[in-house]
């Protein structure tokens, strides 16, 4: 079932991934465009007499800054990134967007020639225009009747680095493309919010850890896609591009994530080396955690981006030895966990600058995250469906053996220890009209000697079968009248507690009662007839001593009573009854 499950995410997903990369293909690449790294906060007027041979070209509108560059690293030192746009000579639409992506830490504005001046536009959902409701959730800027401008700037500032793509698109296209977006974005996290709904609704009701944790990893994935995607600057325009946020939920994820491992995978028990590096790991994610809101963004990123791609590696290499070592689970773990490892990778690769910053690389990064929640939560769900099923077995198992302990399989009654059990729960309850029959097949072992094992259970069986018969008759009608309050029905609980002795509990009863009803019993079994190998009769008789149970006495003191007043009345002969 679960490679069924996992097949079709896999051939669901590869269309999306396959639709964003013809998406991408069929970008516009009629824009030319150059950056320029300033240090010294020059003018915008100074900017545009800047000769265009000291700009650096941007090929396909993509930053080509690794951080193995001293160029990546200038934003840290608070520098601004000018981008001059060239617009085509024709352009068919009356607006074009210019968007930026990814958007988190980066912000800036765009200066547009009009009516012989500068202008400065602000970014979607920070003017006061028209645009300001659009759902933009990448850093997006808009150009009216862009037939009149050649040439436009914009101005960039960031808290991490600068590493980003320009896609300009036209009004329609645009649009369509940002239903699409959202469309798709409100699949994905929709999964993640069913993915969290349902690990923590079995970790609650199961009282499992590993479910609680998943769901919080989760939980902090989906956090720190949501500020990838830029949704936060949608309510919060002015610092919804801030990357503190992103950093956070990213420490917090890499924690889950090691809590979750530990107990998915039982590294404490199965691989306590692997466990040792894991809970170090843990100590060193809580540290950073703590100190991401005091030292700069810049510090805070580098965590997470190292902590992004170290977490996952050590996690896969704990599957690894969890599947060496023979773990059920581990297979399905490392399918999972390979596919986000392969996602985080190509996403770290690209913030340090080796793969490019498109819509196709953030789609990959967030399909492969979420194939890895469902898929884990598909096994987790495994995992809690075959641990039900192992419960349920135990537990019949469990009410089997009982029955087995508690049951003498030759006279389908209690044995000693069941009717013990059983009578100690009556006591326990109440002791007012309760009456006690010990029943003693007169001579038993001289009948057992005499005739054999075979005919003696025999006796023993049909006697007690008459017993059981006998008490849950008057069971049924004492269940049947019950709703009746004014009608008190005596029950019974009858066991065999030795050899040829029998033991019968009444309540609702009295002595004179209890002769009578003992009276009932020795008629019964004087009716047993058992046949020996000759064809003859062969008939015997029972003594019975009755007592009536005293307030708060033990089980102890009863059958010391009842033994006693049972060995009076066999002084007198057989088939005797002697109360007290």
């Amino acid at each position: 079932m679960i490679r069924r499950y996992f097949l079709q995410l896999c051939i669901f997903f590869c269309c999306l991934l396959a639709s964003d990369l013809q998406a991408e293909l069929r970008s516009d690449q009629n824009f030319k465009y150059w950056q320029l790294i300033d240090s010294e906060a020059i003018s915008l007027n100074n900017l545009t007499n800047t000769p265009l041979p000291e700009w650096t070209p941007i090929p396909n509108g993509i930053t080509d800054f690794n951080f193995l560059e001293s160029q990546y690293w200038q934003a840290t030192q608070g520098d601004t990134l000018w981008i001059r746009i060239e617009l085509p000579r024709r352009i068919d639409s009356s607006r074009l967007w210019i968007e930026l992506l990814p958007n988190v830490g980066l912000n800036g504005q765009l200066a547009t020639f009009e009516k012989d001046h500068w202008k400065w536009n602000l970014p979607i959902g920070r003017q006061s225009s028209e645009h300001e409701q659009l759902p933009a959730t990448f850093l997006t800027f808009v150009i009216d009747e862009p037939r009149k401008h050649k040439v436009v700037y914009l101005k960039l500032k960031t808290s991490q680095v600068f590493h980003f793509s320009i896609n300009i698109k036209t009004n329609d296209s645009y649009l369509n493309y940002i239903v699409a977006s959202h469309l798709f974005n409100g699949f994905i996290f929709g999964l993640f919010i069913l993915a969290i709904i349902y690990n923590l609704a079995i970790g609650v009701s199961a009282g499992e850890k590993v479910y609680i944790y998943y769901a919080f990893y989760a939980f902090s994935i989906s956090a720190y896609l949501l500020a990838m995607t830029g949704y936060p600057r949608l309510a919060f325009p002015e610092w919804g591009g801030d990357g503190s946020f992103s950093n956070l939920a990213s420490l917090l994820g890499v924690f889950a994530v090691t809590l979750f491992v530990r107990e998915f995978l039982d590294t404490p028990k199965t691989t306590p080396r692997i466990d040792y590096l894991l809970r170090i790991q843990q100590v060193i994610v809580f540290c950073c955690i703590f100190l991401v809101g005091f030292v700069s963004e810049v510090l805070a990123f580098s965590f997470s981006v190292i902590l992004g791609v170290i977490a996952p590696i050590v996690a896969l290499i704990a599957g690894l030895s969890a599947w060496r070592n023979g773990h059920p689970l581990a297979r399905y773990f490392l399918i999972a966990w390979g596919m986000f490892i392969v996602g985080c990778l190509v996403w770290a690769w690209m913030w340090l600058g080796f793969i490019d910053p498109n819509i196709f690389t953030f789609r990959f990064f967030l399909i492969s995250t979420v194939m890895e929640v469902m898929l884990l939560s598909l096994v987790l769900g495994y995992r809690y469906s075959d641990l039900k099923i192992q419960t349920e077995t135990l537990s019949a198992d469990k009410s089997k053996f009982k029955k087995l302990t508690e049951f003498d399989h030759l006279t389908g009654t209690y044995n000693r220890i069941g009717f013990i059990n059983h009578a100690t729960k009556i006591l326990n309850t109440t002791n007012e009209n309760l009456v006690w029959l010990t029943i003693n097949i007169d001579e038993f072992k001289s009948f057992n000697s005499t005739h054999g094992h075979i005919l003696s259970d025999q006796l023993l069986e049909e006697f007690g079968q008459s017993l059981k018969v006998k008490v849950s008759r008057d069971n049924l009608a004492a269940k049947l009248r019950g709703k009746d309050n004014s009608i008190t029905s005596k029950r019974g609980l009858v066991g065999r507690t030795s050899g040829g002795e029998f033991c019968i509990l009444l309540s609702n009863n009295t002595l004179p009662k209890a002769r009578l009803y003992a009276e009932r019993v020795m008629r019964d079994f004087e009716s047993i007839k058992i046949t020996d190998k000759y064809g003859n009769e062969i008939r015997s008789t029972v003594s019975i001593g009755i007592i009536q149970i005293l307030s708060k006495e033990d089980i102890n003191s009863i059958f010391i009573r009842s033994s006693e007043l049972l060995s009076d009345a066999k002084l007198k002969g057989s088939a005797q009854v002697a109360l007290a």
